[in-house]
Order: structure tokens, then C-alpha cells, then sequence
């Protein structure tokens, strides 16, 4: 995204700000996510600690198993140095993440 928003530079108006502002937190939050090596599959799962999903919810929205999203959990809480789902998401939105 923040690409296709700077490809665009030139023809966005008085947009053109806004879609600057977008494209380099958008590459911020990108770089922060990349740091922790976190994988795309834990950054998805990662943006849907924040709802009332259940993990057989989560697991069955991206077609996979339970133990699967465990496992994502287990490595993505490591790598964020945290102990749980709440703390995660606080250390995520901290890091800009998402």
C-alpha cells in the first residue's frame, strides 16, 4: 500500500498530504512488524487478538487449525516479549503495528 500511495505522488491534489502521512505510517508500521520478524500469517492473526474472536473463530476465518493459531500465538508472544492476548495487542499498538 504505502507504495501504490507514493507511485501516486503528483496526481492525488489536495490529497497529496494525507497519502504522504498514510504511506509513510503505513511503512513505519511495515518496518516495525518486519523487525520482530514477525510472519505475515502472525501479523494477521495478530490484527484479530483485538476482537471477541475465539481461537476456534480465528482459526476457522483463515482455514486453519486451532493448534496452528496456537503455535503462531506462541511464537508471535515471544517474539513481542509478552505473556498473553491483551498484552500483545498493548504492545503491538506501542510498537505501530497496527
Amino acid at each position: 500500500m504505502p507504495e501504490l500511495l507514493l507511485g501516486a505522488h503528483g496526481r492525488l491534489g489536495h490529497l497529496e498530504p494525507f497519502a504522504n502521512a498514510v504511506a509513510v505510517t503505513l511503512a513505519a508500521r511495515d518496518t516495525a512488524g518486519r523487525s520482530l520478524s514477525l510472519t505475515n500469517r502472525e501479523l494477521t492473526i495478530l490484527r484479530d487478538l483485538p476482537s471477541v474472536l475465539t481461537l476456534t473463530e480465528i482459526a476457522d476465518a483463515h482455514v486453519i487449525s486451532v493448534n496452528t493459531v496456537k503455535t503462531h500465538l506462541r511464537s508471535m508472544y515471544r517474539k513481542l516479549e509478552v505473556g498473553g492476548r491483551a498484552q500483545a495487542v498493548q504492545r503491538a499498538r506501542r510498537l505501530g503495528i497496527y
